[in-house]
C-alpha cells in the first residue's frame, strides 16, 4: 500500500528558533524549549513559527541514551515487516536501564524500504531508473506509529534519523543510478527532494506532531560531513547548508521538532568546531566518537563550544574503536564517555549500540550492549551513570 501526499508540503521561509524557558520543574529542560540563562547542554539562538501540536517532552539537563539504527540488523528495512515485540522489548530495555532517548534510522541505503517512486519517462523498456518519489508505504507509516506509541507508554523519546551519510561506499553494480536519484533528491534536482518532503516525509512529521512527546528530534544525515567529503551535494557545504536549512524548514512547518544533522569520523569534532554547520541553521549539534579510552578530542574546546553556541550538543555516538569483543573495555570506555559527556557541558550521550541478536560472529556485536543472547556488564554501568 502507498501513501501520496495530497496537499503541498509547505516550504515556508522561517528565521531561526527562539530557545526559553521550560516548564518541568528544577533540574529539567524541553529538548525545544530551554534556558538560555543555565547551561546543561542548552542555549540561545532566534525565532521561527513551528506547527503546532503536543507539548514537547521535558528531559533532564543531562540525558543518556542508545542507537539502535536498524531492526533486527535488517540495513535499509525492517520497518514494512515491523517487529512490534522485539520494539517494545528494546524500548522497555531502554526505559529499564534509564536511558530516555532511542536513536533509529529511517531511509539508510541506496533503496530503503518503504520509499516510492515515479518511473523516469526518458528511460528504456524494463530500466528501473527513477526520478521523484511519489509516496511511503502505509505499513512504514503504521510502523513509525506504533513504535512511537510504544515510546509513549516507556517514556522514551526516538530520535529519527534519515539518511545515512556513508552510502558513499556502497558500491553495488547499479551504484551510478542510485546515487543520481539520491543526488537529486539531496540538491532538489528535477523536482525530487521536494517530491521526498511532500510524498514521505511529510506524512512522517505529521504523525510527529501527534506523537511530540515521543520524539527526540529528527538528524537530517546519519555523519552528514561524510556526504559532503565525498562530493554528494552541489558545491559541498554551500550545497550541504542549503539542504539543512530547506529540509528543517520543511519539517518544523509540520511539526515543532528540533532539527540537525550528525558529524563522523576523524574529522567529527573538527568539523563541529569549526562551525561549517552555523547555529541559526540546526536545532541541536550532534557528534559521534570512537576510543579506547572514552576521551572526547579537543576536550576544552567542546567544552568551550557547547557554553556558547547557543544549541544543544549531543555525543550521539559513542563506543570502542578496538575490534574486540571485549566486556571489560566496553566497561571503561561507557564510564569514560558518559563521564567526560557530562563534565564537558554536553546535552547527553548515547552509546553504539543497544542489541545485536544475531548469532556468530559479527563486526556489531563488540559494540552492542546485549550480544549473544545476553546483556553485557556495560548495561550495569550505563545504567548507574543514568542515575546520576
Amino acid at each position: 500500500m502507498v501513501r501520496k501526499a495530497s496537499v503541498l508540503f509547505a516550504l515556508l521561509v522561517m528565521p531561526a528558533l527562539v530557545w526559553a524557558q521550560a516548564s518541568g520543574g528544577p533540574g529539567s529542560i524541553s529538548i525545544l524549549e530551554v534556558n538560555s540563562d543555565e547551561r546543561g547542554g542548552v542555549g540561545q539562538g532566534a525565532s521561527a513559527s513551528v506547527a503546532p501540536g503536543a507539548p514537547a517532552p521535558v528531559l533532564p539537563r543531562f540525558v543518556t541514551g542508545f542507537n539502535q539504527a536498524w531492526w533486527h540488523n535488517r540495513y535499509g528495512g525492517g520497518w514494512c515487516s515491523f517487529d512490534e515485540a522485539e520494539a517494545t522489548r528494546l524500548v522497555k530495555a531502554c526505559h529499564d536501564n534509564g536511558a530516555r532517548v532511542l536513536r533509529v534510522w529511517l531511509f539508510e541505503g541506496l533503496s530503503p524500504e518503504g520509499v516510492v517512486w515515479d518511473h523516469d519517462p526518458r528511460s528504456r523498456p524494463g530500466s528501473t531508473n527513477r526520478t521523484v518519489p511519489t509516496g511511503i508505504d502505509e505499513r512504514k507509516l503504521a510502523s513509525i506509529e506504533k513504535l512511537l506509541t510504544i515510546a509513549e507508554s516507556q517514556g522514551v523519546l526516538i530520535y529519527l534519523t534519515f539518511f545515512d551519510g556513508n552510502i558513499y561506499s556502497f558500491k553495488t553494480d547499479n551504484f551510478d543510478r542510485r546515487k543520481d536519484e539520491w543526488w537529486n533528491v539531496l540538491n532538489d534536482k528535477y523536482g525530487a527532494g521536494t517530491g521526498f518532503l511532500q510524498n514521505v516525509v511529510a506524512p512522517i512529521m505529521k504523525i510527529a506532531a501527534r506523537h511530540r512527546g515521543a520524539v527526540f528530534g529528527v538528524d537530517l544525515v546519519n555523519e552528514f560531513n561524510a556526504l559532503v567529503k565525498n562530493w554528494w551535494f552541489e558545491d559541498r557545504w554551500t550545497g550541504g547548508l542549503a539542504f539543512i536549512r530547506k529540509w528543517r524548514t520543511a519539517i518544523r512547518s509540520v511539526a515543532d521538532v528540533p532539527v540537525g544533522v550528525s558529524f563522523g569520523h576523524h574529522d567529527a569534532v573538527t568539523t563541529m568546531l569549526d562551525r561549517r554547520v552555523p547555529a541559526d541553521a540546526v536545532d541541536f549539534y550532534d557528534f559521534h566518537v570512537y576510543d579506547n579510552s572514552g576521551a572526547i578530542p579537543s576536550a576544552e574546546k567542546v567544552r568551550q563550544f557547547a557554553a556558547s553556541c547557543g544549541k544543544p550538543v549531543y555525543l550521539g555516538e559513542f563506543g570502542q574503536s578496538s575490534s574486540a569483543f571485549d566486556d571489560a573495555l566496553q566497561v571503561k570506555t561507557t564510564e569514560a564517555f558518559i563521564e567526560n559527556a557530562r563534565s564537558l557541558g554536553l546535552a547527553g550521550a548515547f552509546a553504539w549500540r543497544l542489541s545485536d541478536i544475531r548469532p556468530g560472529f559479527n563486526g556489531e556485536a563488540r559494540f552492542s550492549f546485549e550480544a549473544f543472547g545476553k546483556w553485557r556488564p556495560a548495561m550495569e554501568t550505563f545504567k548507574r551513570q543514568s542515575a546520576r
